[in-house]
């Protein structure tokens, strides 16, 4: 099976903690951070009260392409499914 296309910004969240309060306030921490530092940050941490990381993929398509690309994606998996 083909991969969807992707967006111009793909990012992968992934946070562990010992409490749910934890994951909320590192959602929110994260969320400073990024918008302070960028698309071109990457962030890796880890505490006994839990771990956390953010990767950020790029690539340079604009909303049309990326539009055309996924309808011929839609199109091929239609074939497959007939």
């Amino acid at each position: 099976m083909k991969k969807p296309p992707q967006h111009a910004y793909e990012v992968t969240v992934q946070i562990g903690g010992n409490d749910w309060e934890y994951v909320l306030r590192t959602m929110d921490e994260l969320t400073d951070y990024l918008r302070e530092h960028g698309p071109n940050c990457s962030v890796i941490s880890g505490s006994w009260g839990g771990c956390h990381s953010v990767h950020i993929q790029h690539r340079d398509v604009s909303p049309d392409q990326y539009r055309s690309e996924l309808d011929q994606y839609c199109l091929s998996e239609e074939k497959q499914d007939v």
